[in-house]
């Protein structure tokens, strides 16, 4: 599939951003969180849910990275399908949640990954603890199958984002907006195609590392606190609080 109908301003094709340097939050030196103490939680208090909203994310790379091929399939491997490795755990054979997924956010320059959820409270400790093994892969590589199944799903769906009008003029905003060369979409399904299980393991740890991931949880915080300290997060509740429309 080629896709090329446009030309940013001062985007060069097969532009070198290896050396790029990106902000990335107070605390963190490239995508590592400095090692000062426990992983930070922020609860929100939600008196009253039944449930805990989750997010574990992590600052990450945007589509210029050349990372970003080995990234993107190796987060549709751990969290991206149905039977994918945080969804087969922690719904099919755990029944924690209706569907937990691993997804990434880019920007114009960096970007967000994180893995997101509906938990019951009661079980949140133990979620996080599975979640957070599963993204250890130092001895659980991801494998050529794995690979296979997220490059044929990347491959084959990415071509339907473009099959209408809306889908055309969202796509060319989206590359346009962060500044990425007109043939960038044949550009990334050809580098799908390279990428080994190795690379994505590497990169995936990386950046992935659940040691320095932030938590963000909405729910009962006088049920959440003993759950997120559990999982061996310093936690910080905040109250949520609507907006004044005086």
């Amino acid at each position: 599939m080629r896709v090329a109908w446009w030309r940013a301003p001062g985007a060069r094709a097969g532009r070198r951003t290896a050396n790029r340097k990106i902000r990335t939050p107070r605390g963190w030196v490239g995508s590592r969180r400095l090692a000062t103490q426990r992983p930070r939680a922020l609860i929100i208090d939600r008196p009253g849910a039944v449930q805990a909203d989750v997010r574990l994310g992590w600052p990450s790379l945007d589509r210029a990275d050349p990372r970003w091929p080995a990234l993107q399939l190796a987060t549709h491997a751990i969290g991206g399908a149905y039977l994918s490795r945080l969804n087969r755990v922690l719904r099919e054979e755990k029944g924690f949640t209706y569907g937990i997924s691993l997804v990434n956010a880019p920007l114009r320059q960096g970007g967000i990954s994180y893995a997101q959820a509906a938990v019951r409270t009661e079980v949140l400790a133990e979620a996080l603890t599975l979640t957070r093994g599963l993204l250890r892969l130092d001895d659980d590589a991801l494998t050529p199958e794995e690979m296979t199944r997220a490059r044929d799903y990347l491959t084959g769906t990415t071509p339907l984002r473009f099959a209408t009008a809306s889908g055309v003029t969202g796509g060319v905003l989206g590359q346009a907006s962060a500044g990425l060369p007109a043939d960038f979409v044949t550009r990334q399904l050809s580098a799908y195609s390279r990428v080994t299980p190795a690379q994505a393991t590497e990169v995936a740890a990386a950046l992935l590392d659940p040691e320095t991931a932030t938590l963000v949880v909405v729910g009962e915080a006088d049920a959440l606190i003993p759950q997120v300290s559990d999982a061996g997060f310093e936690a910080e509740v905040r109250t949520a609080e609507a907006p004044d429309a005086s």
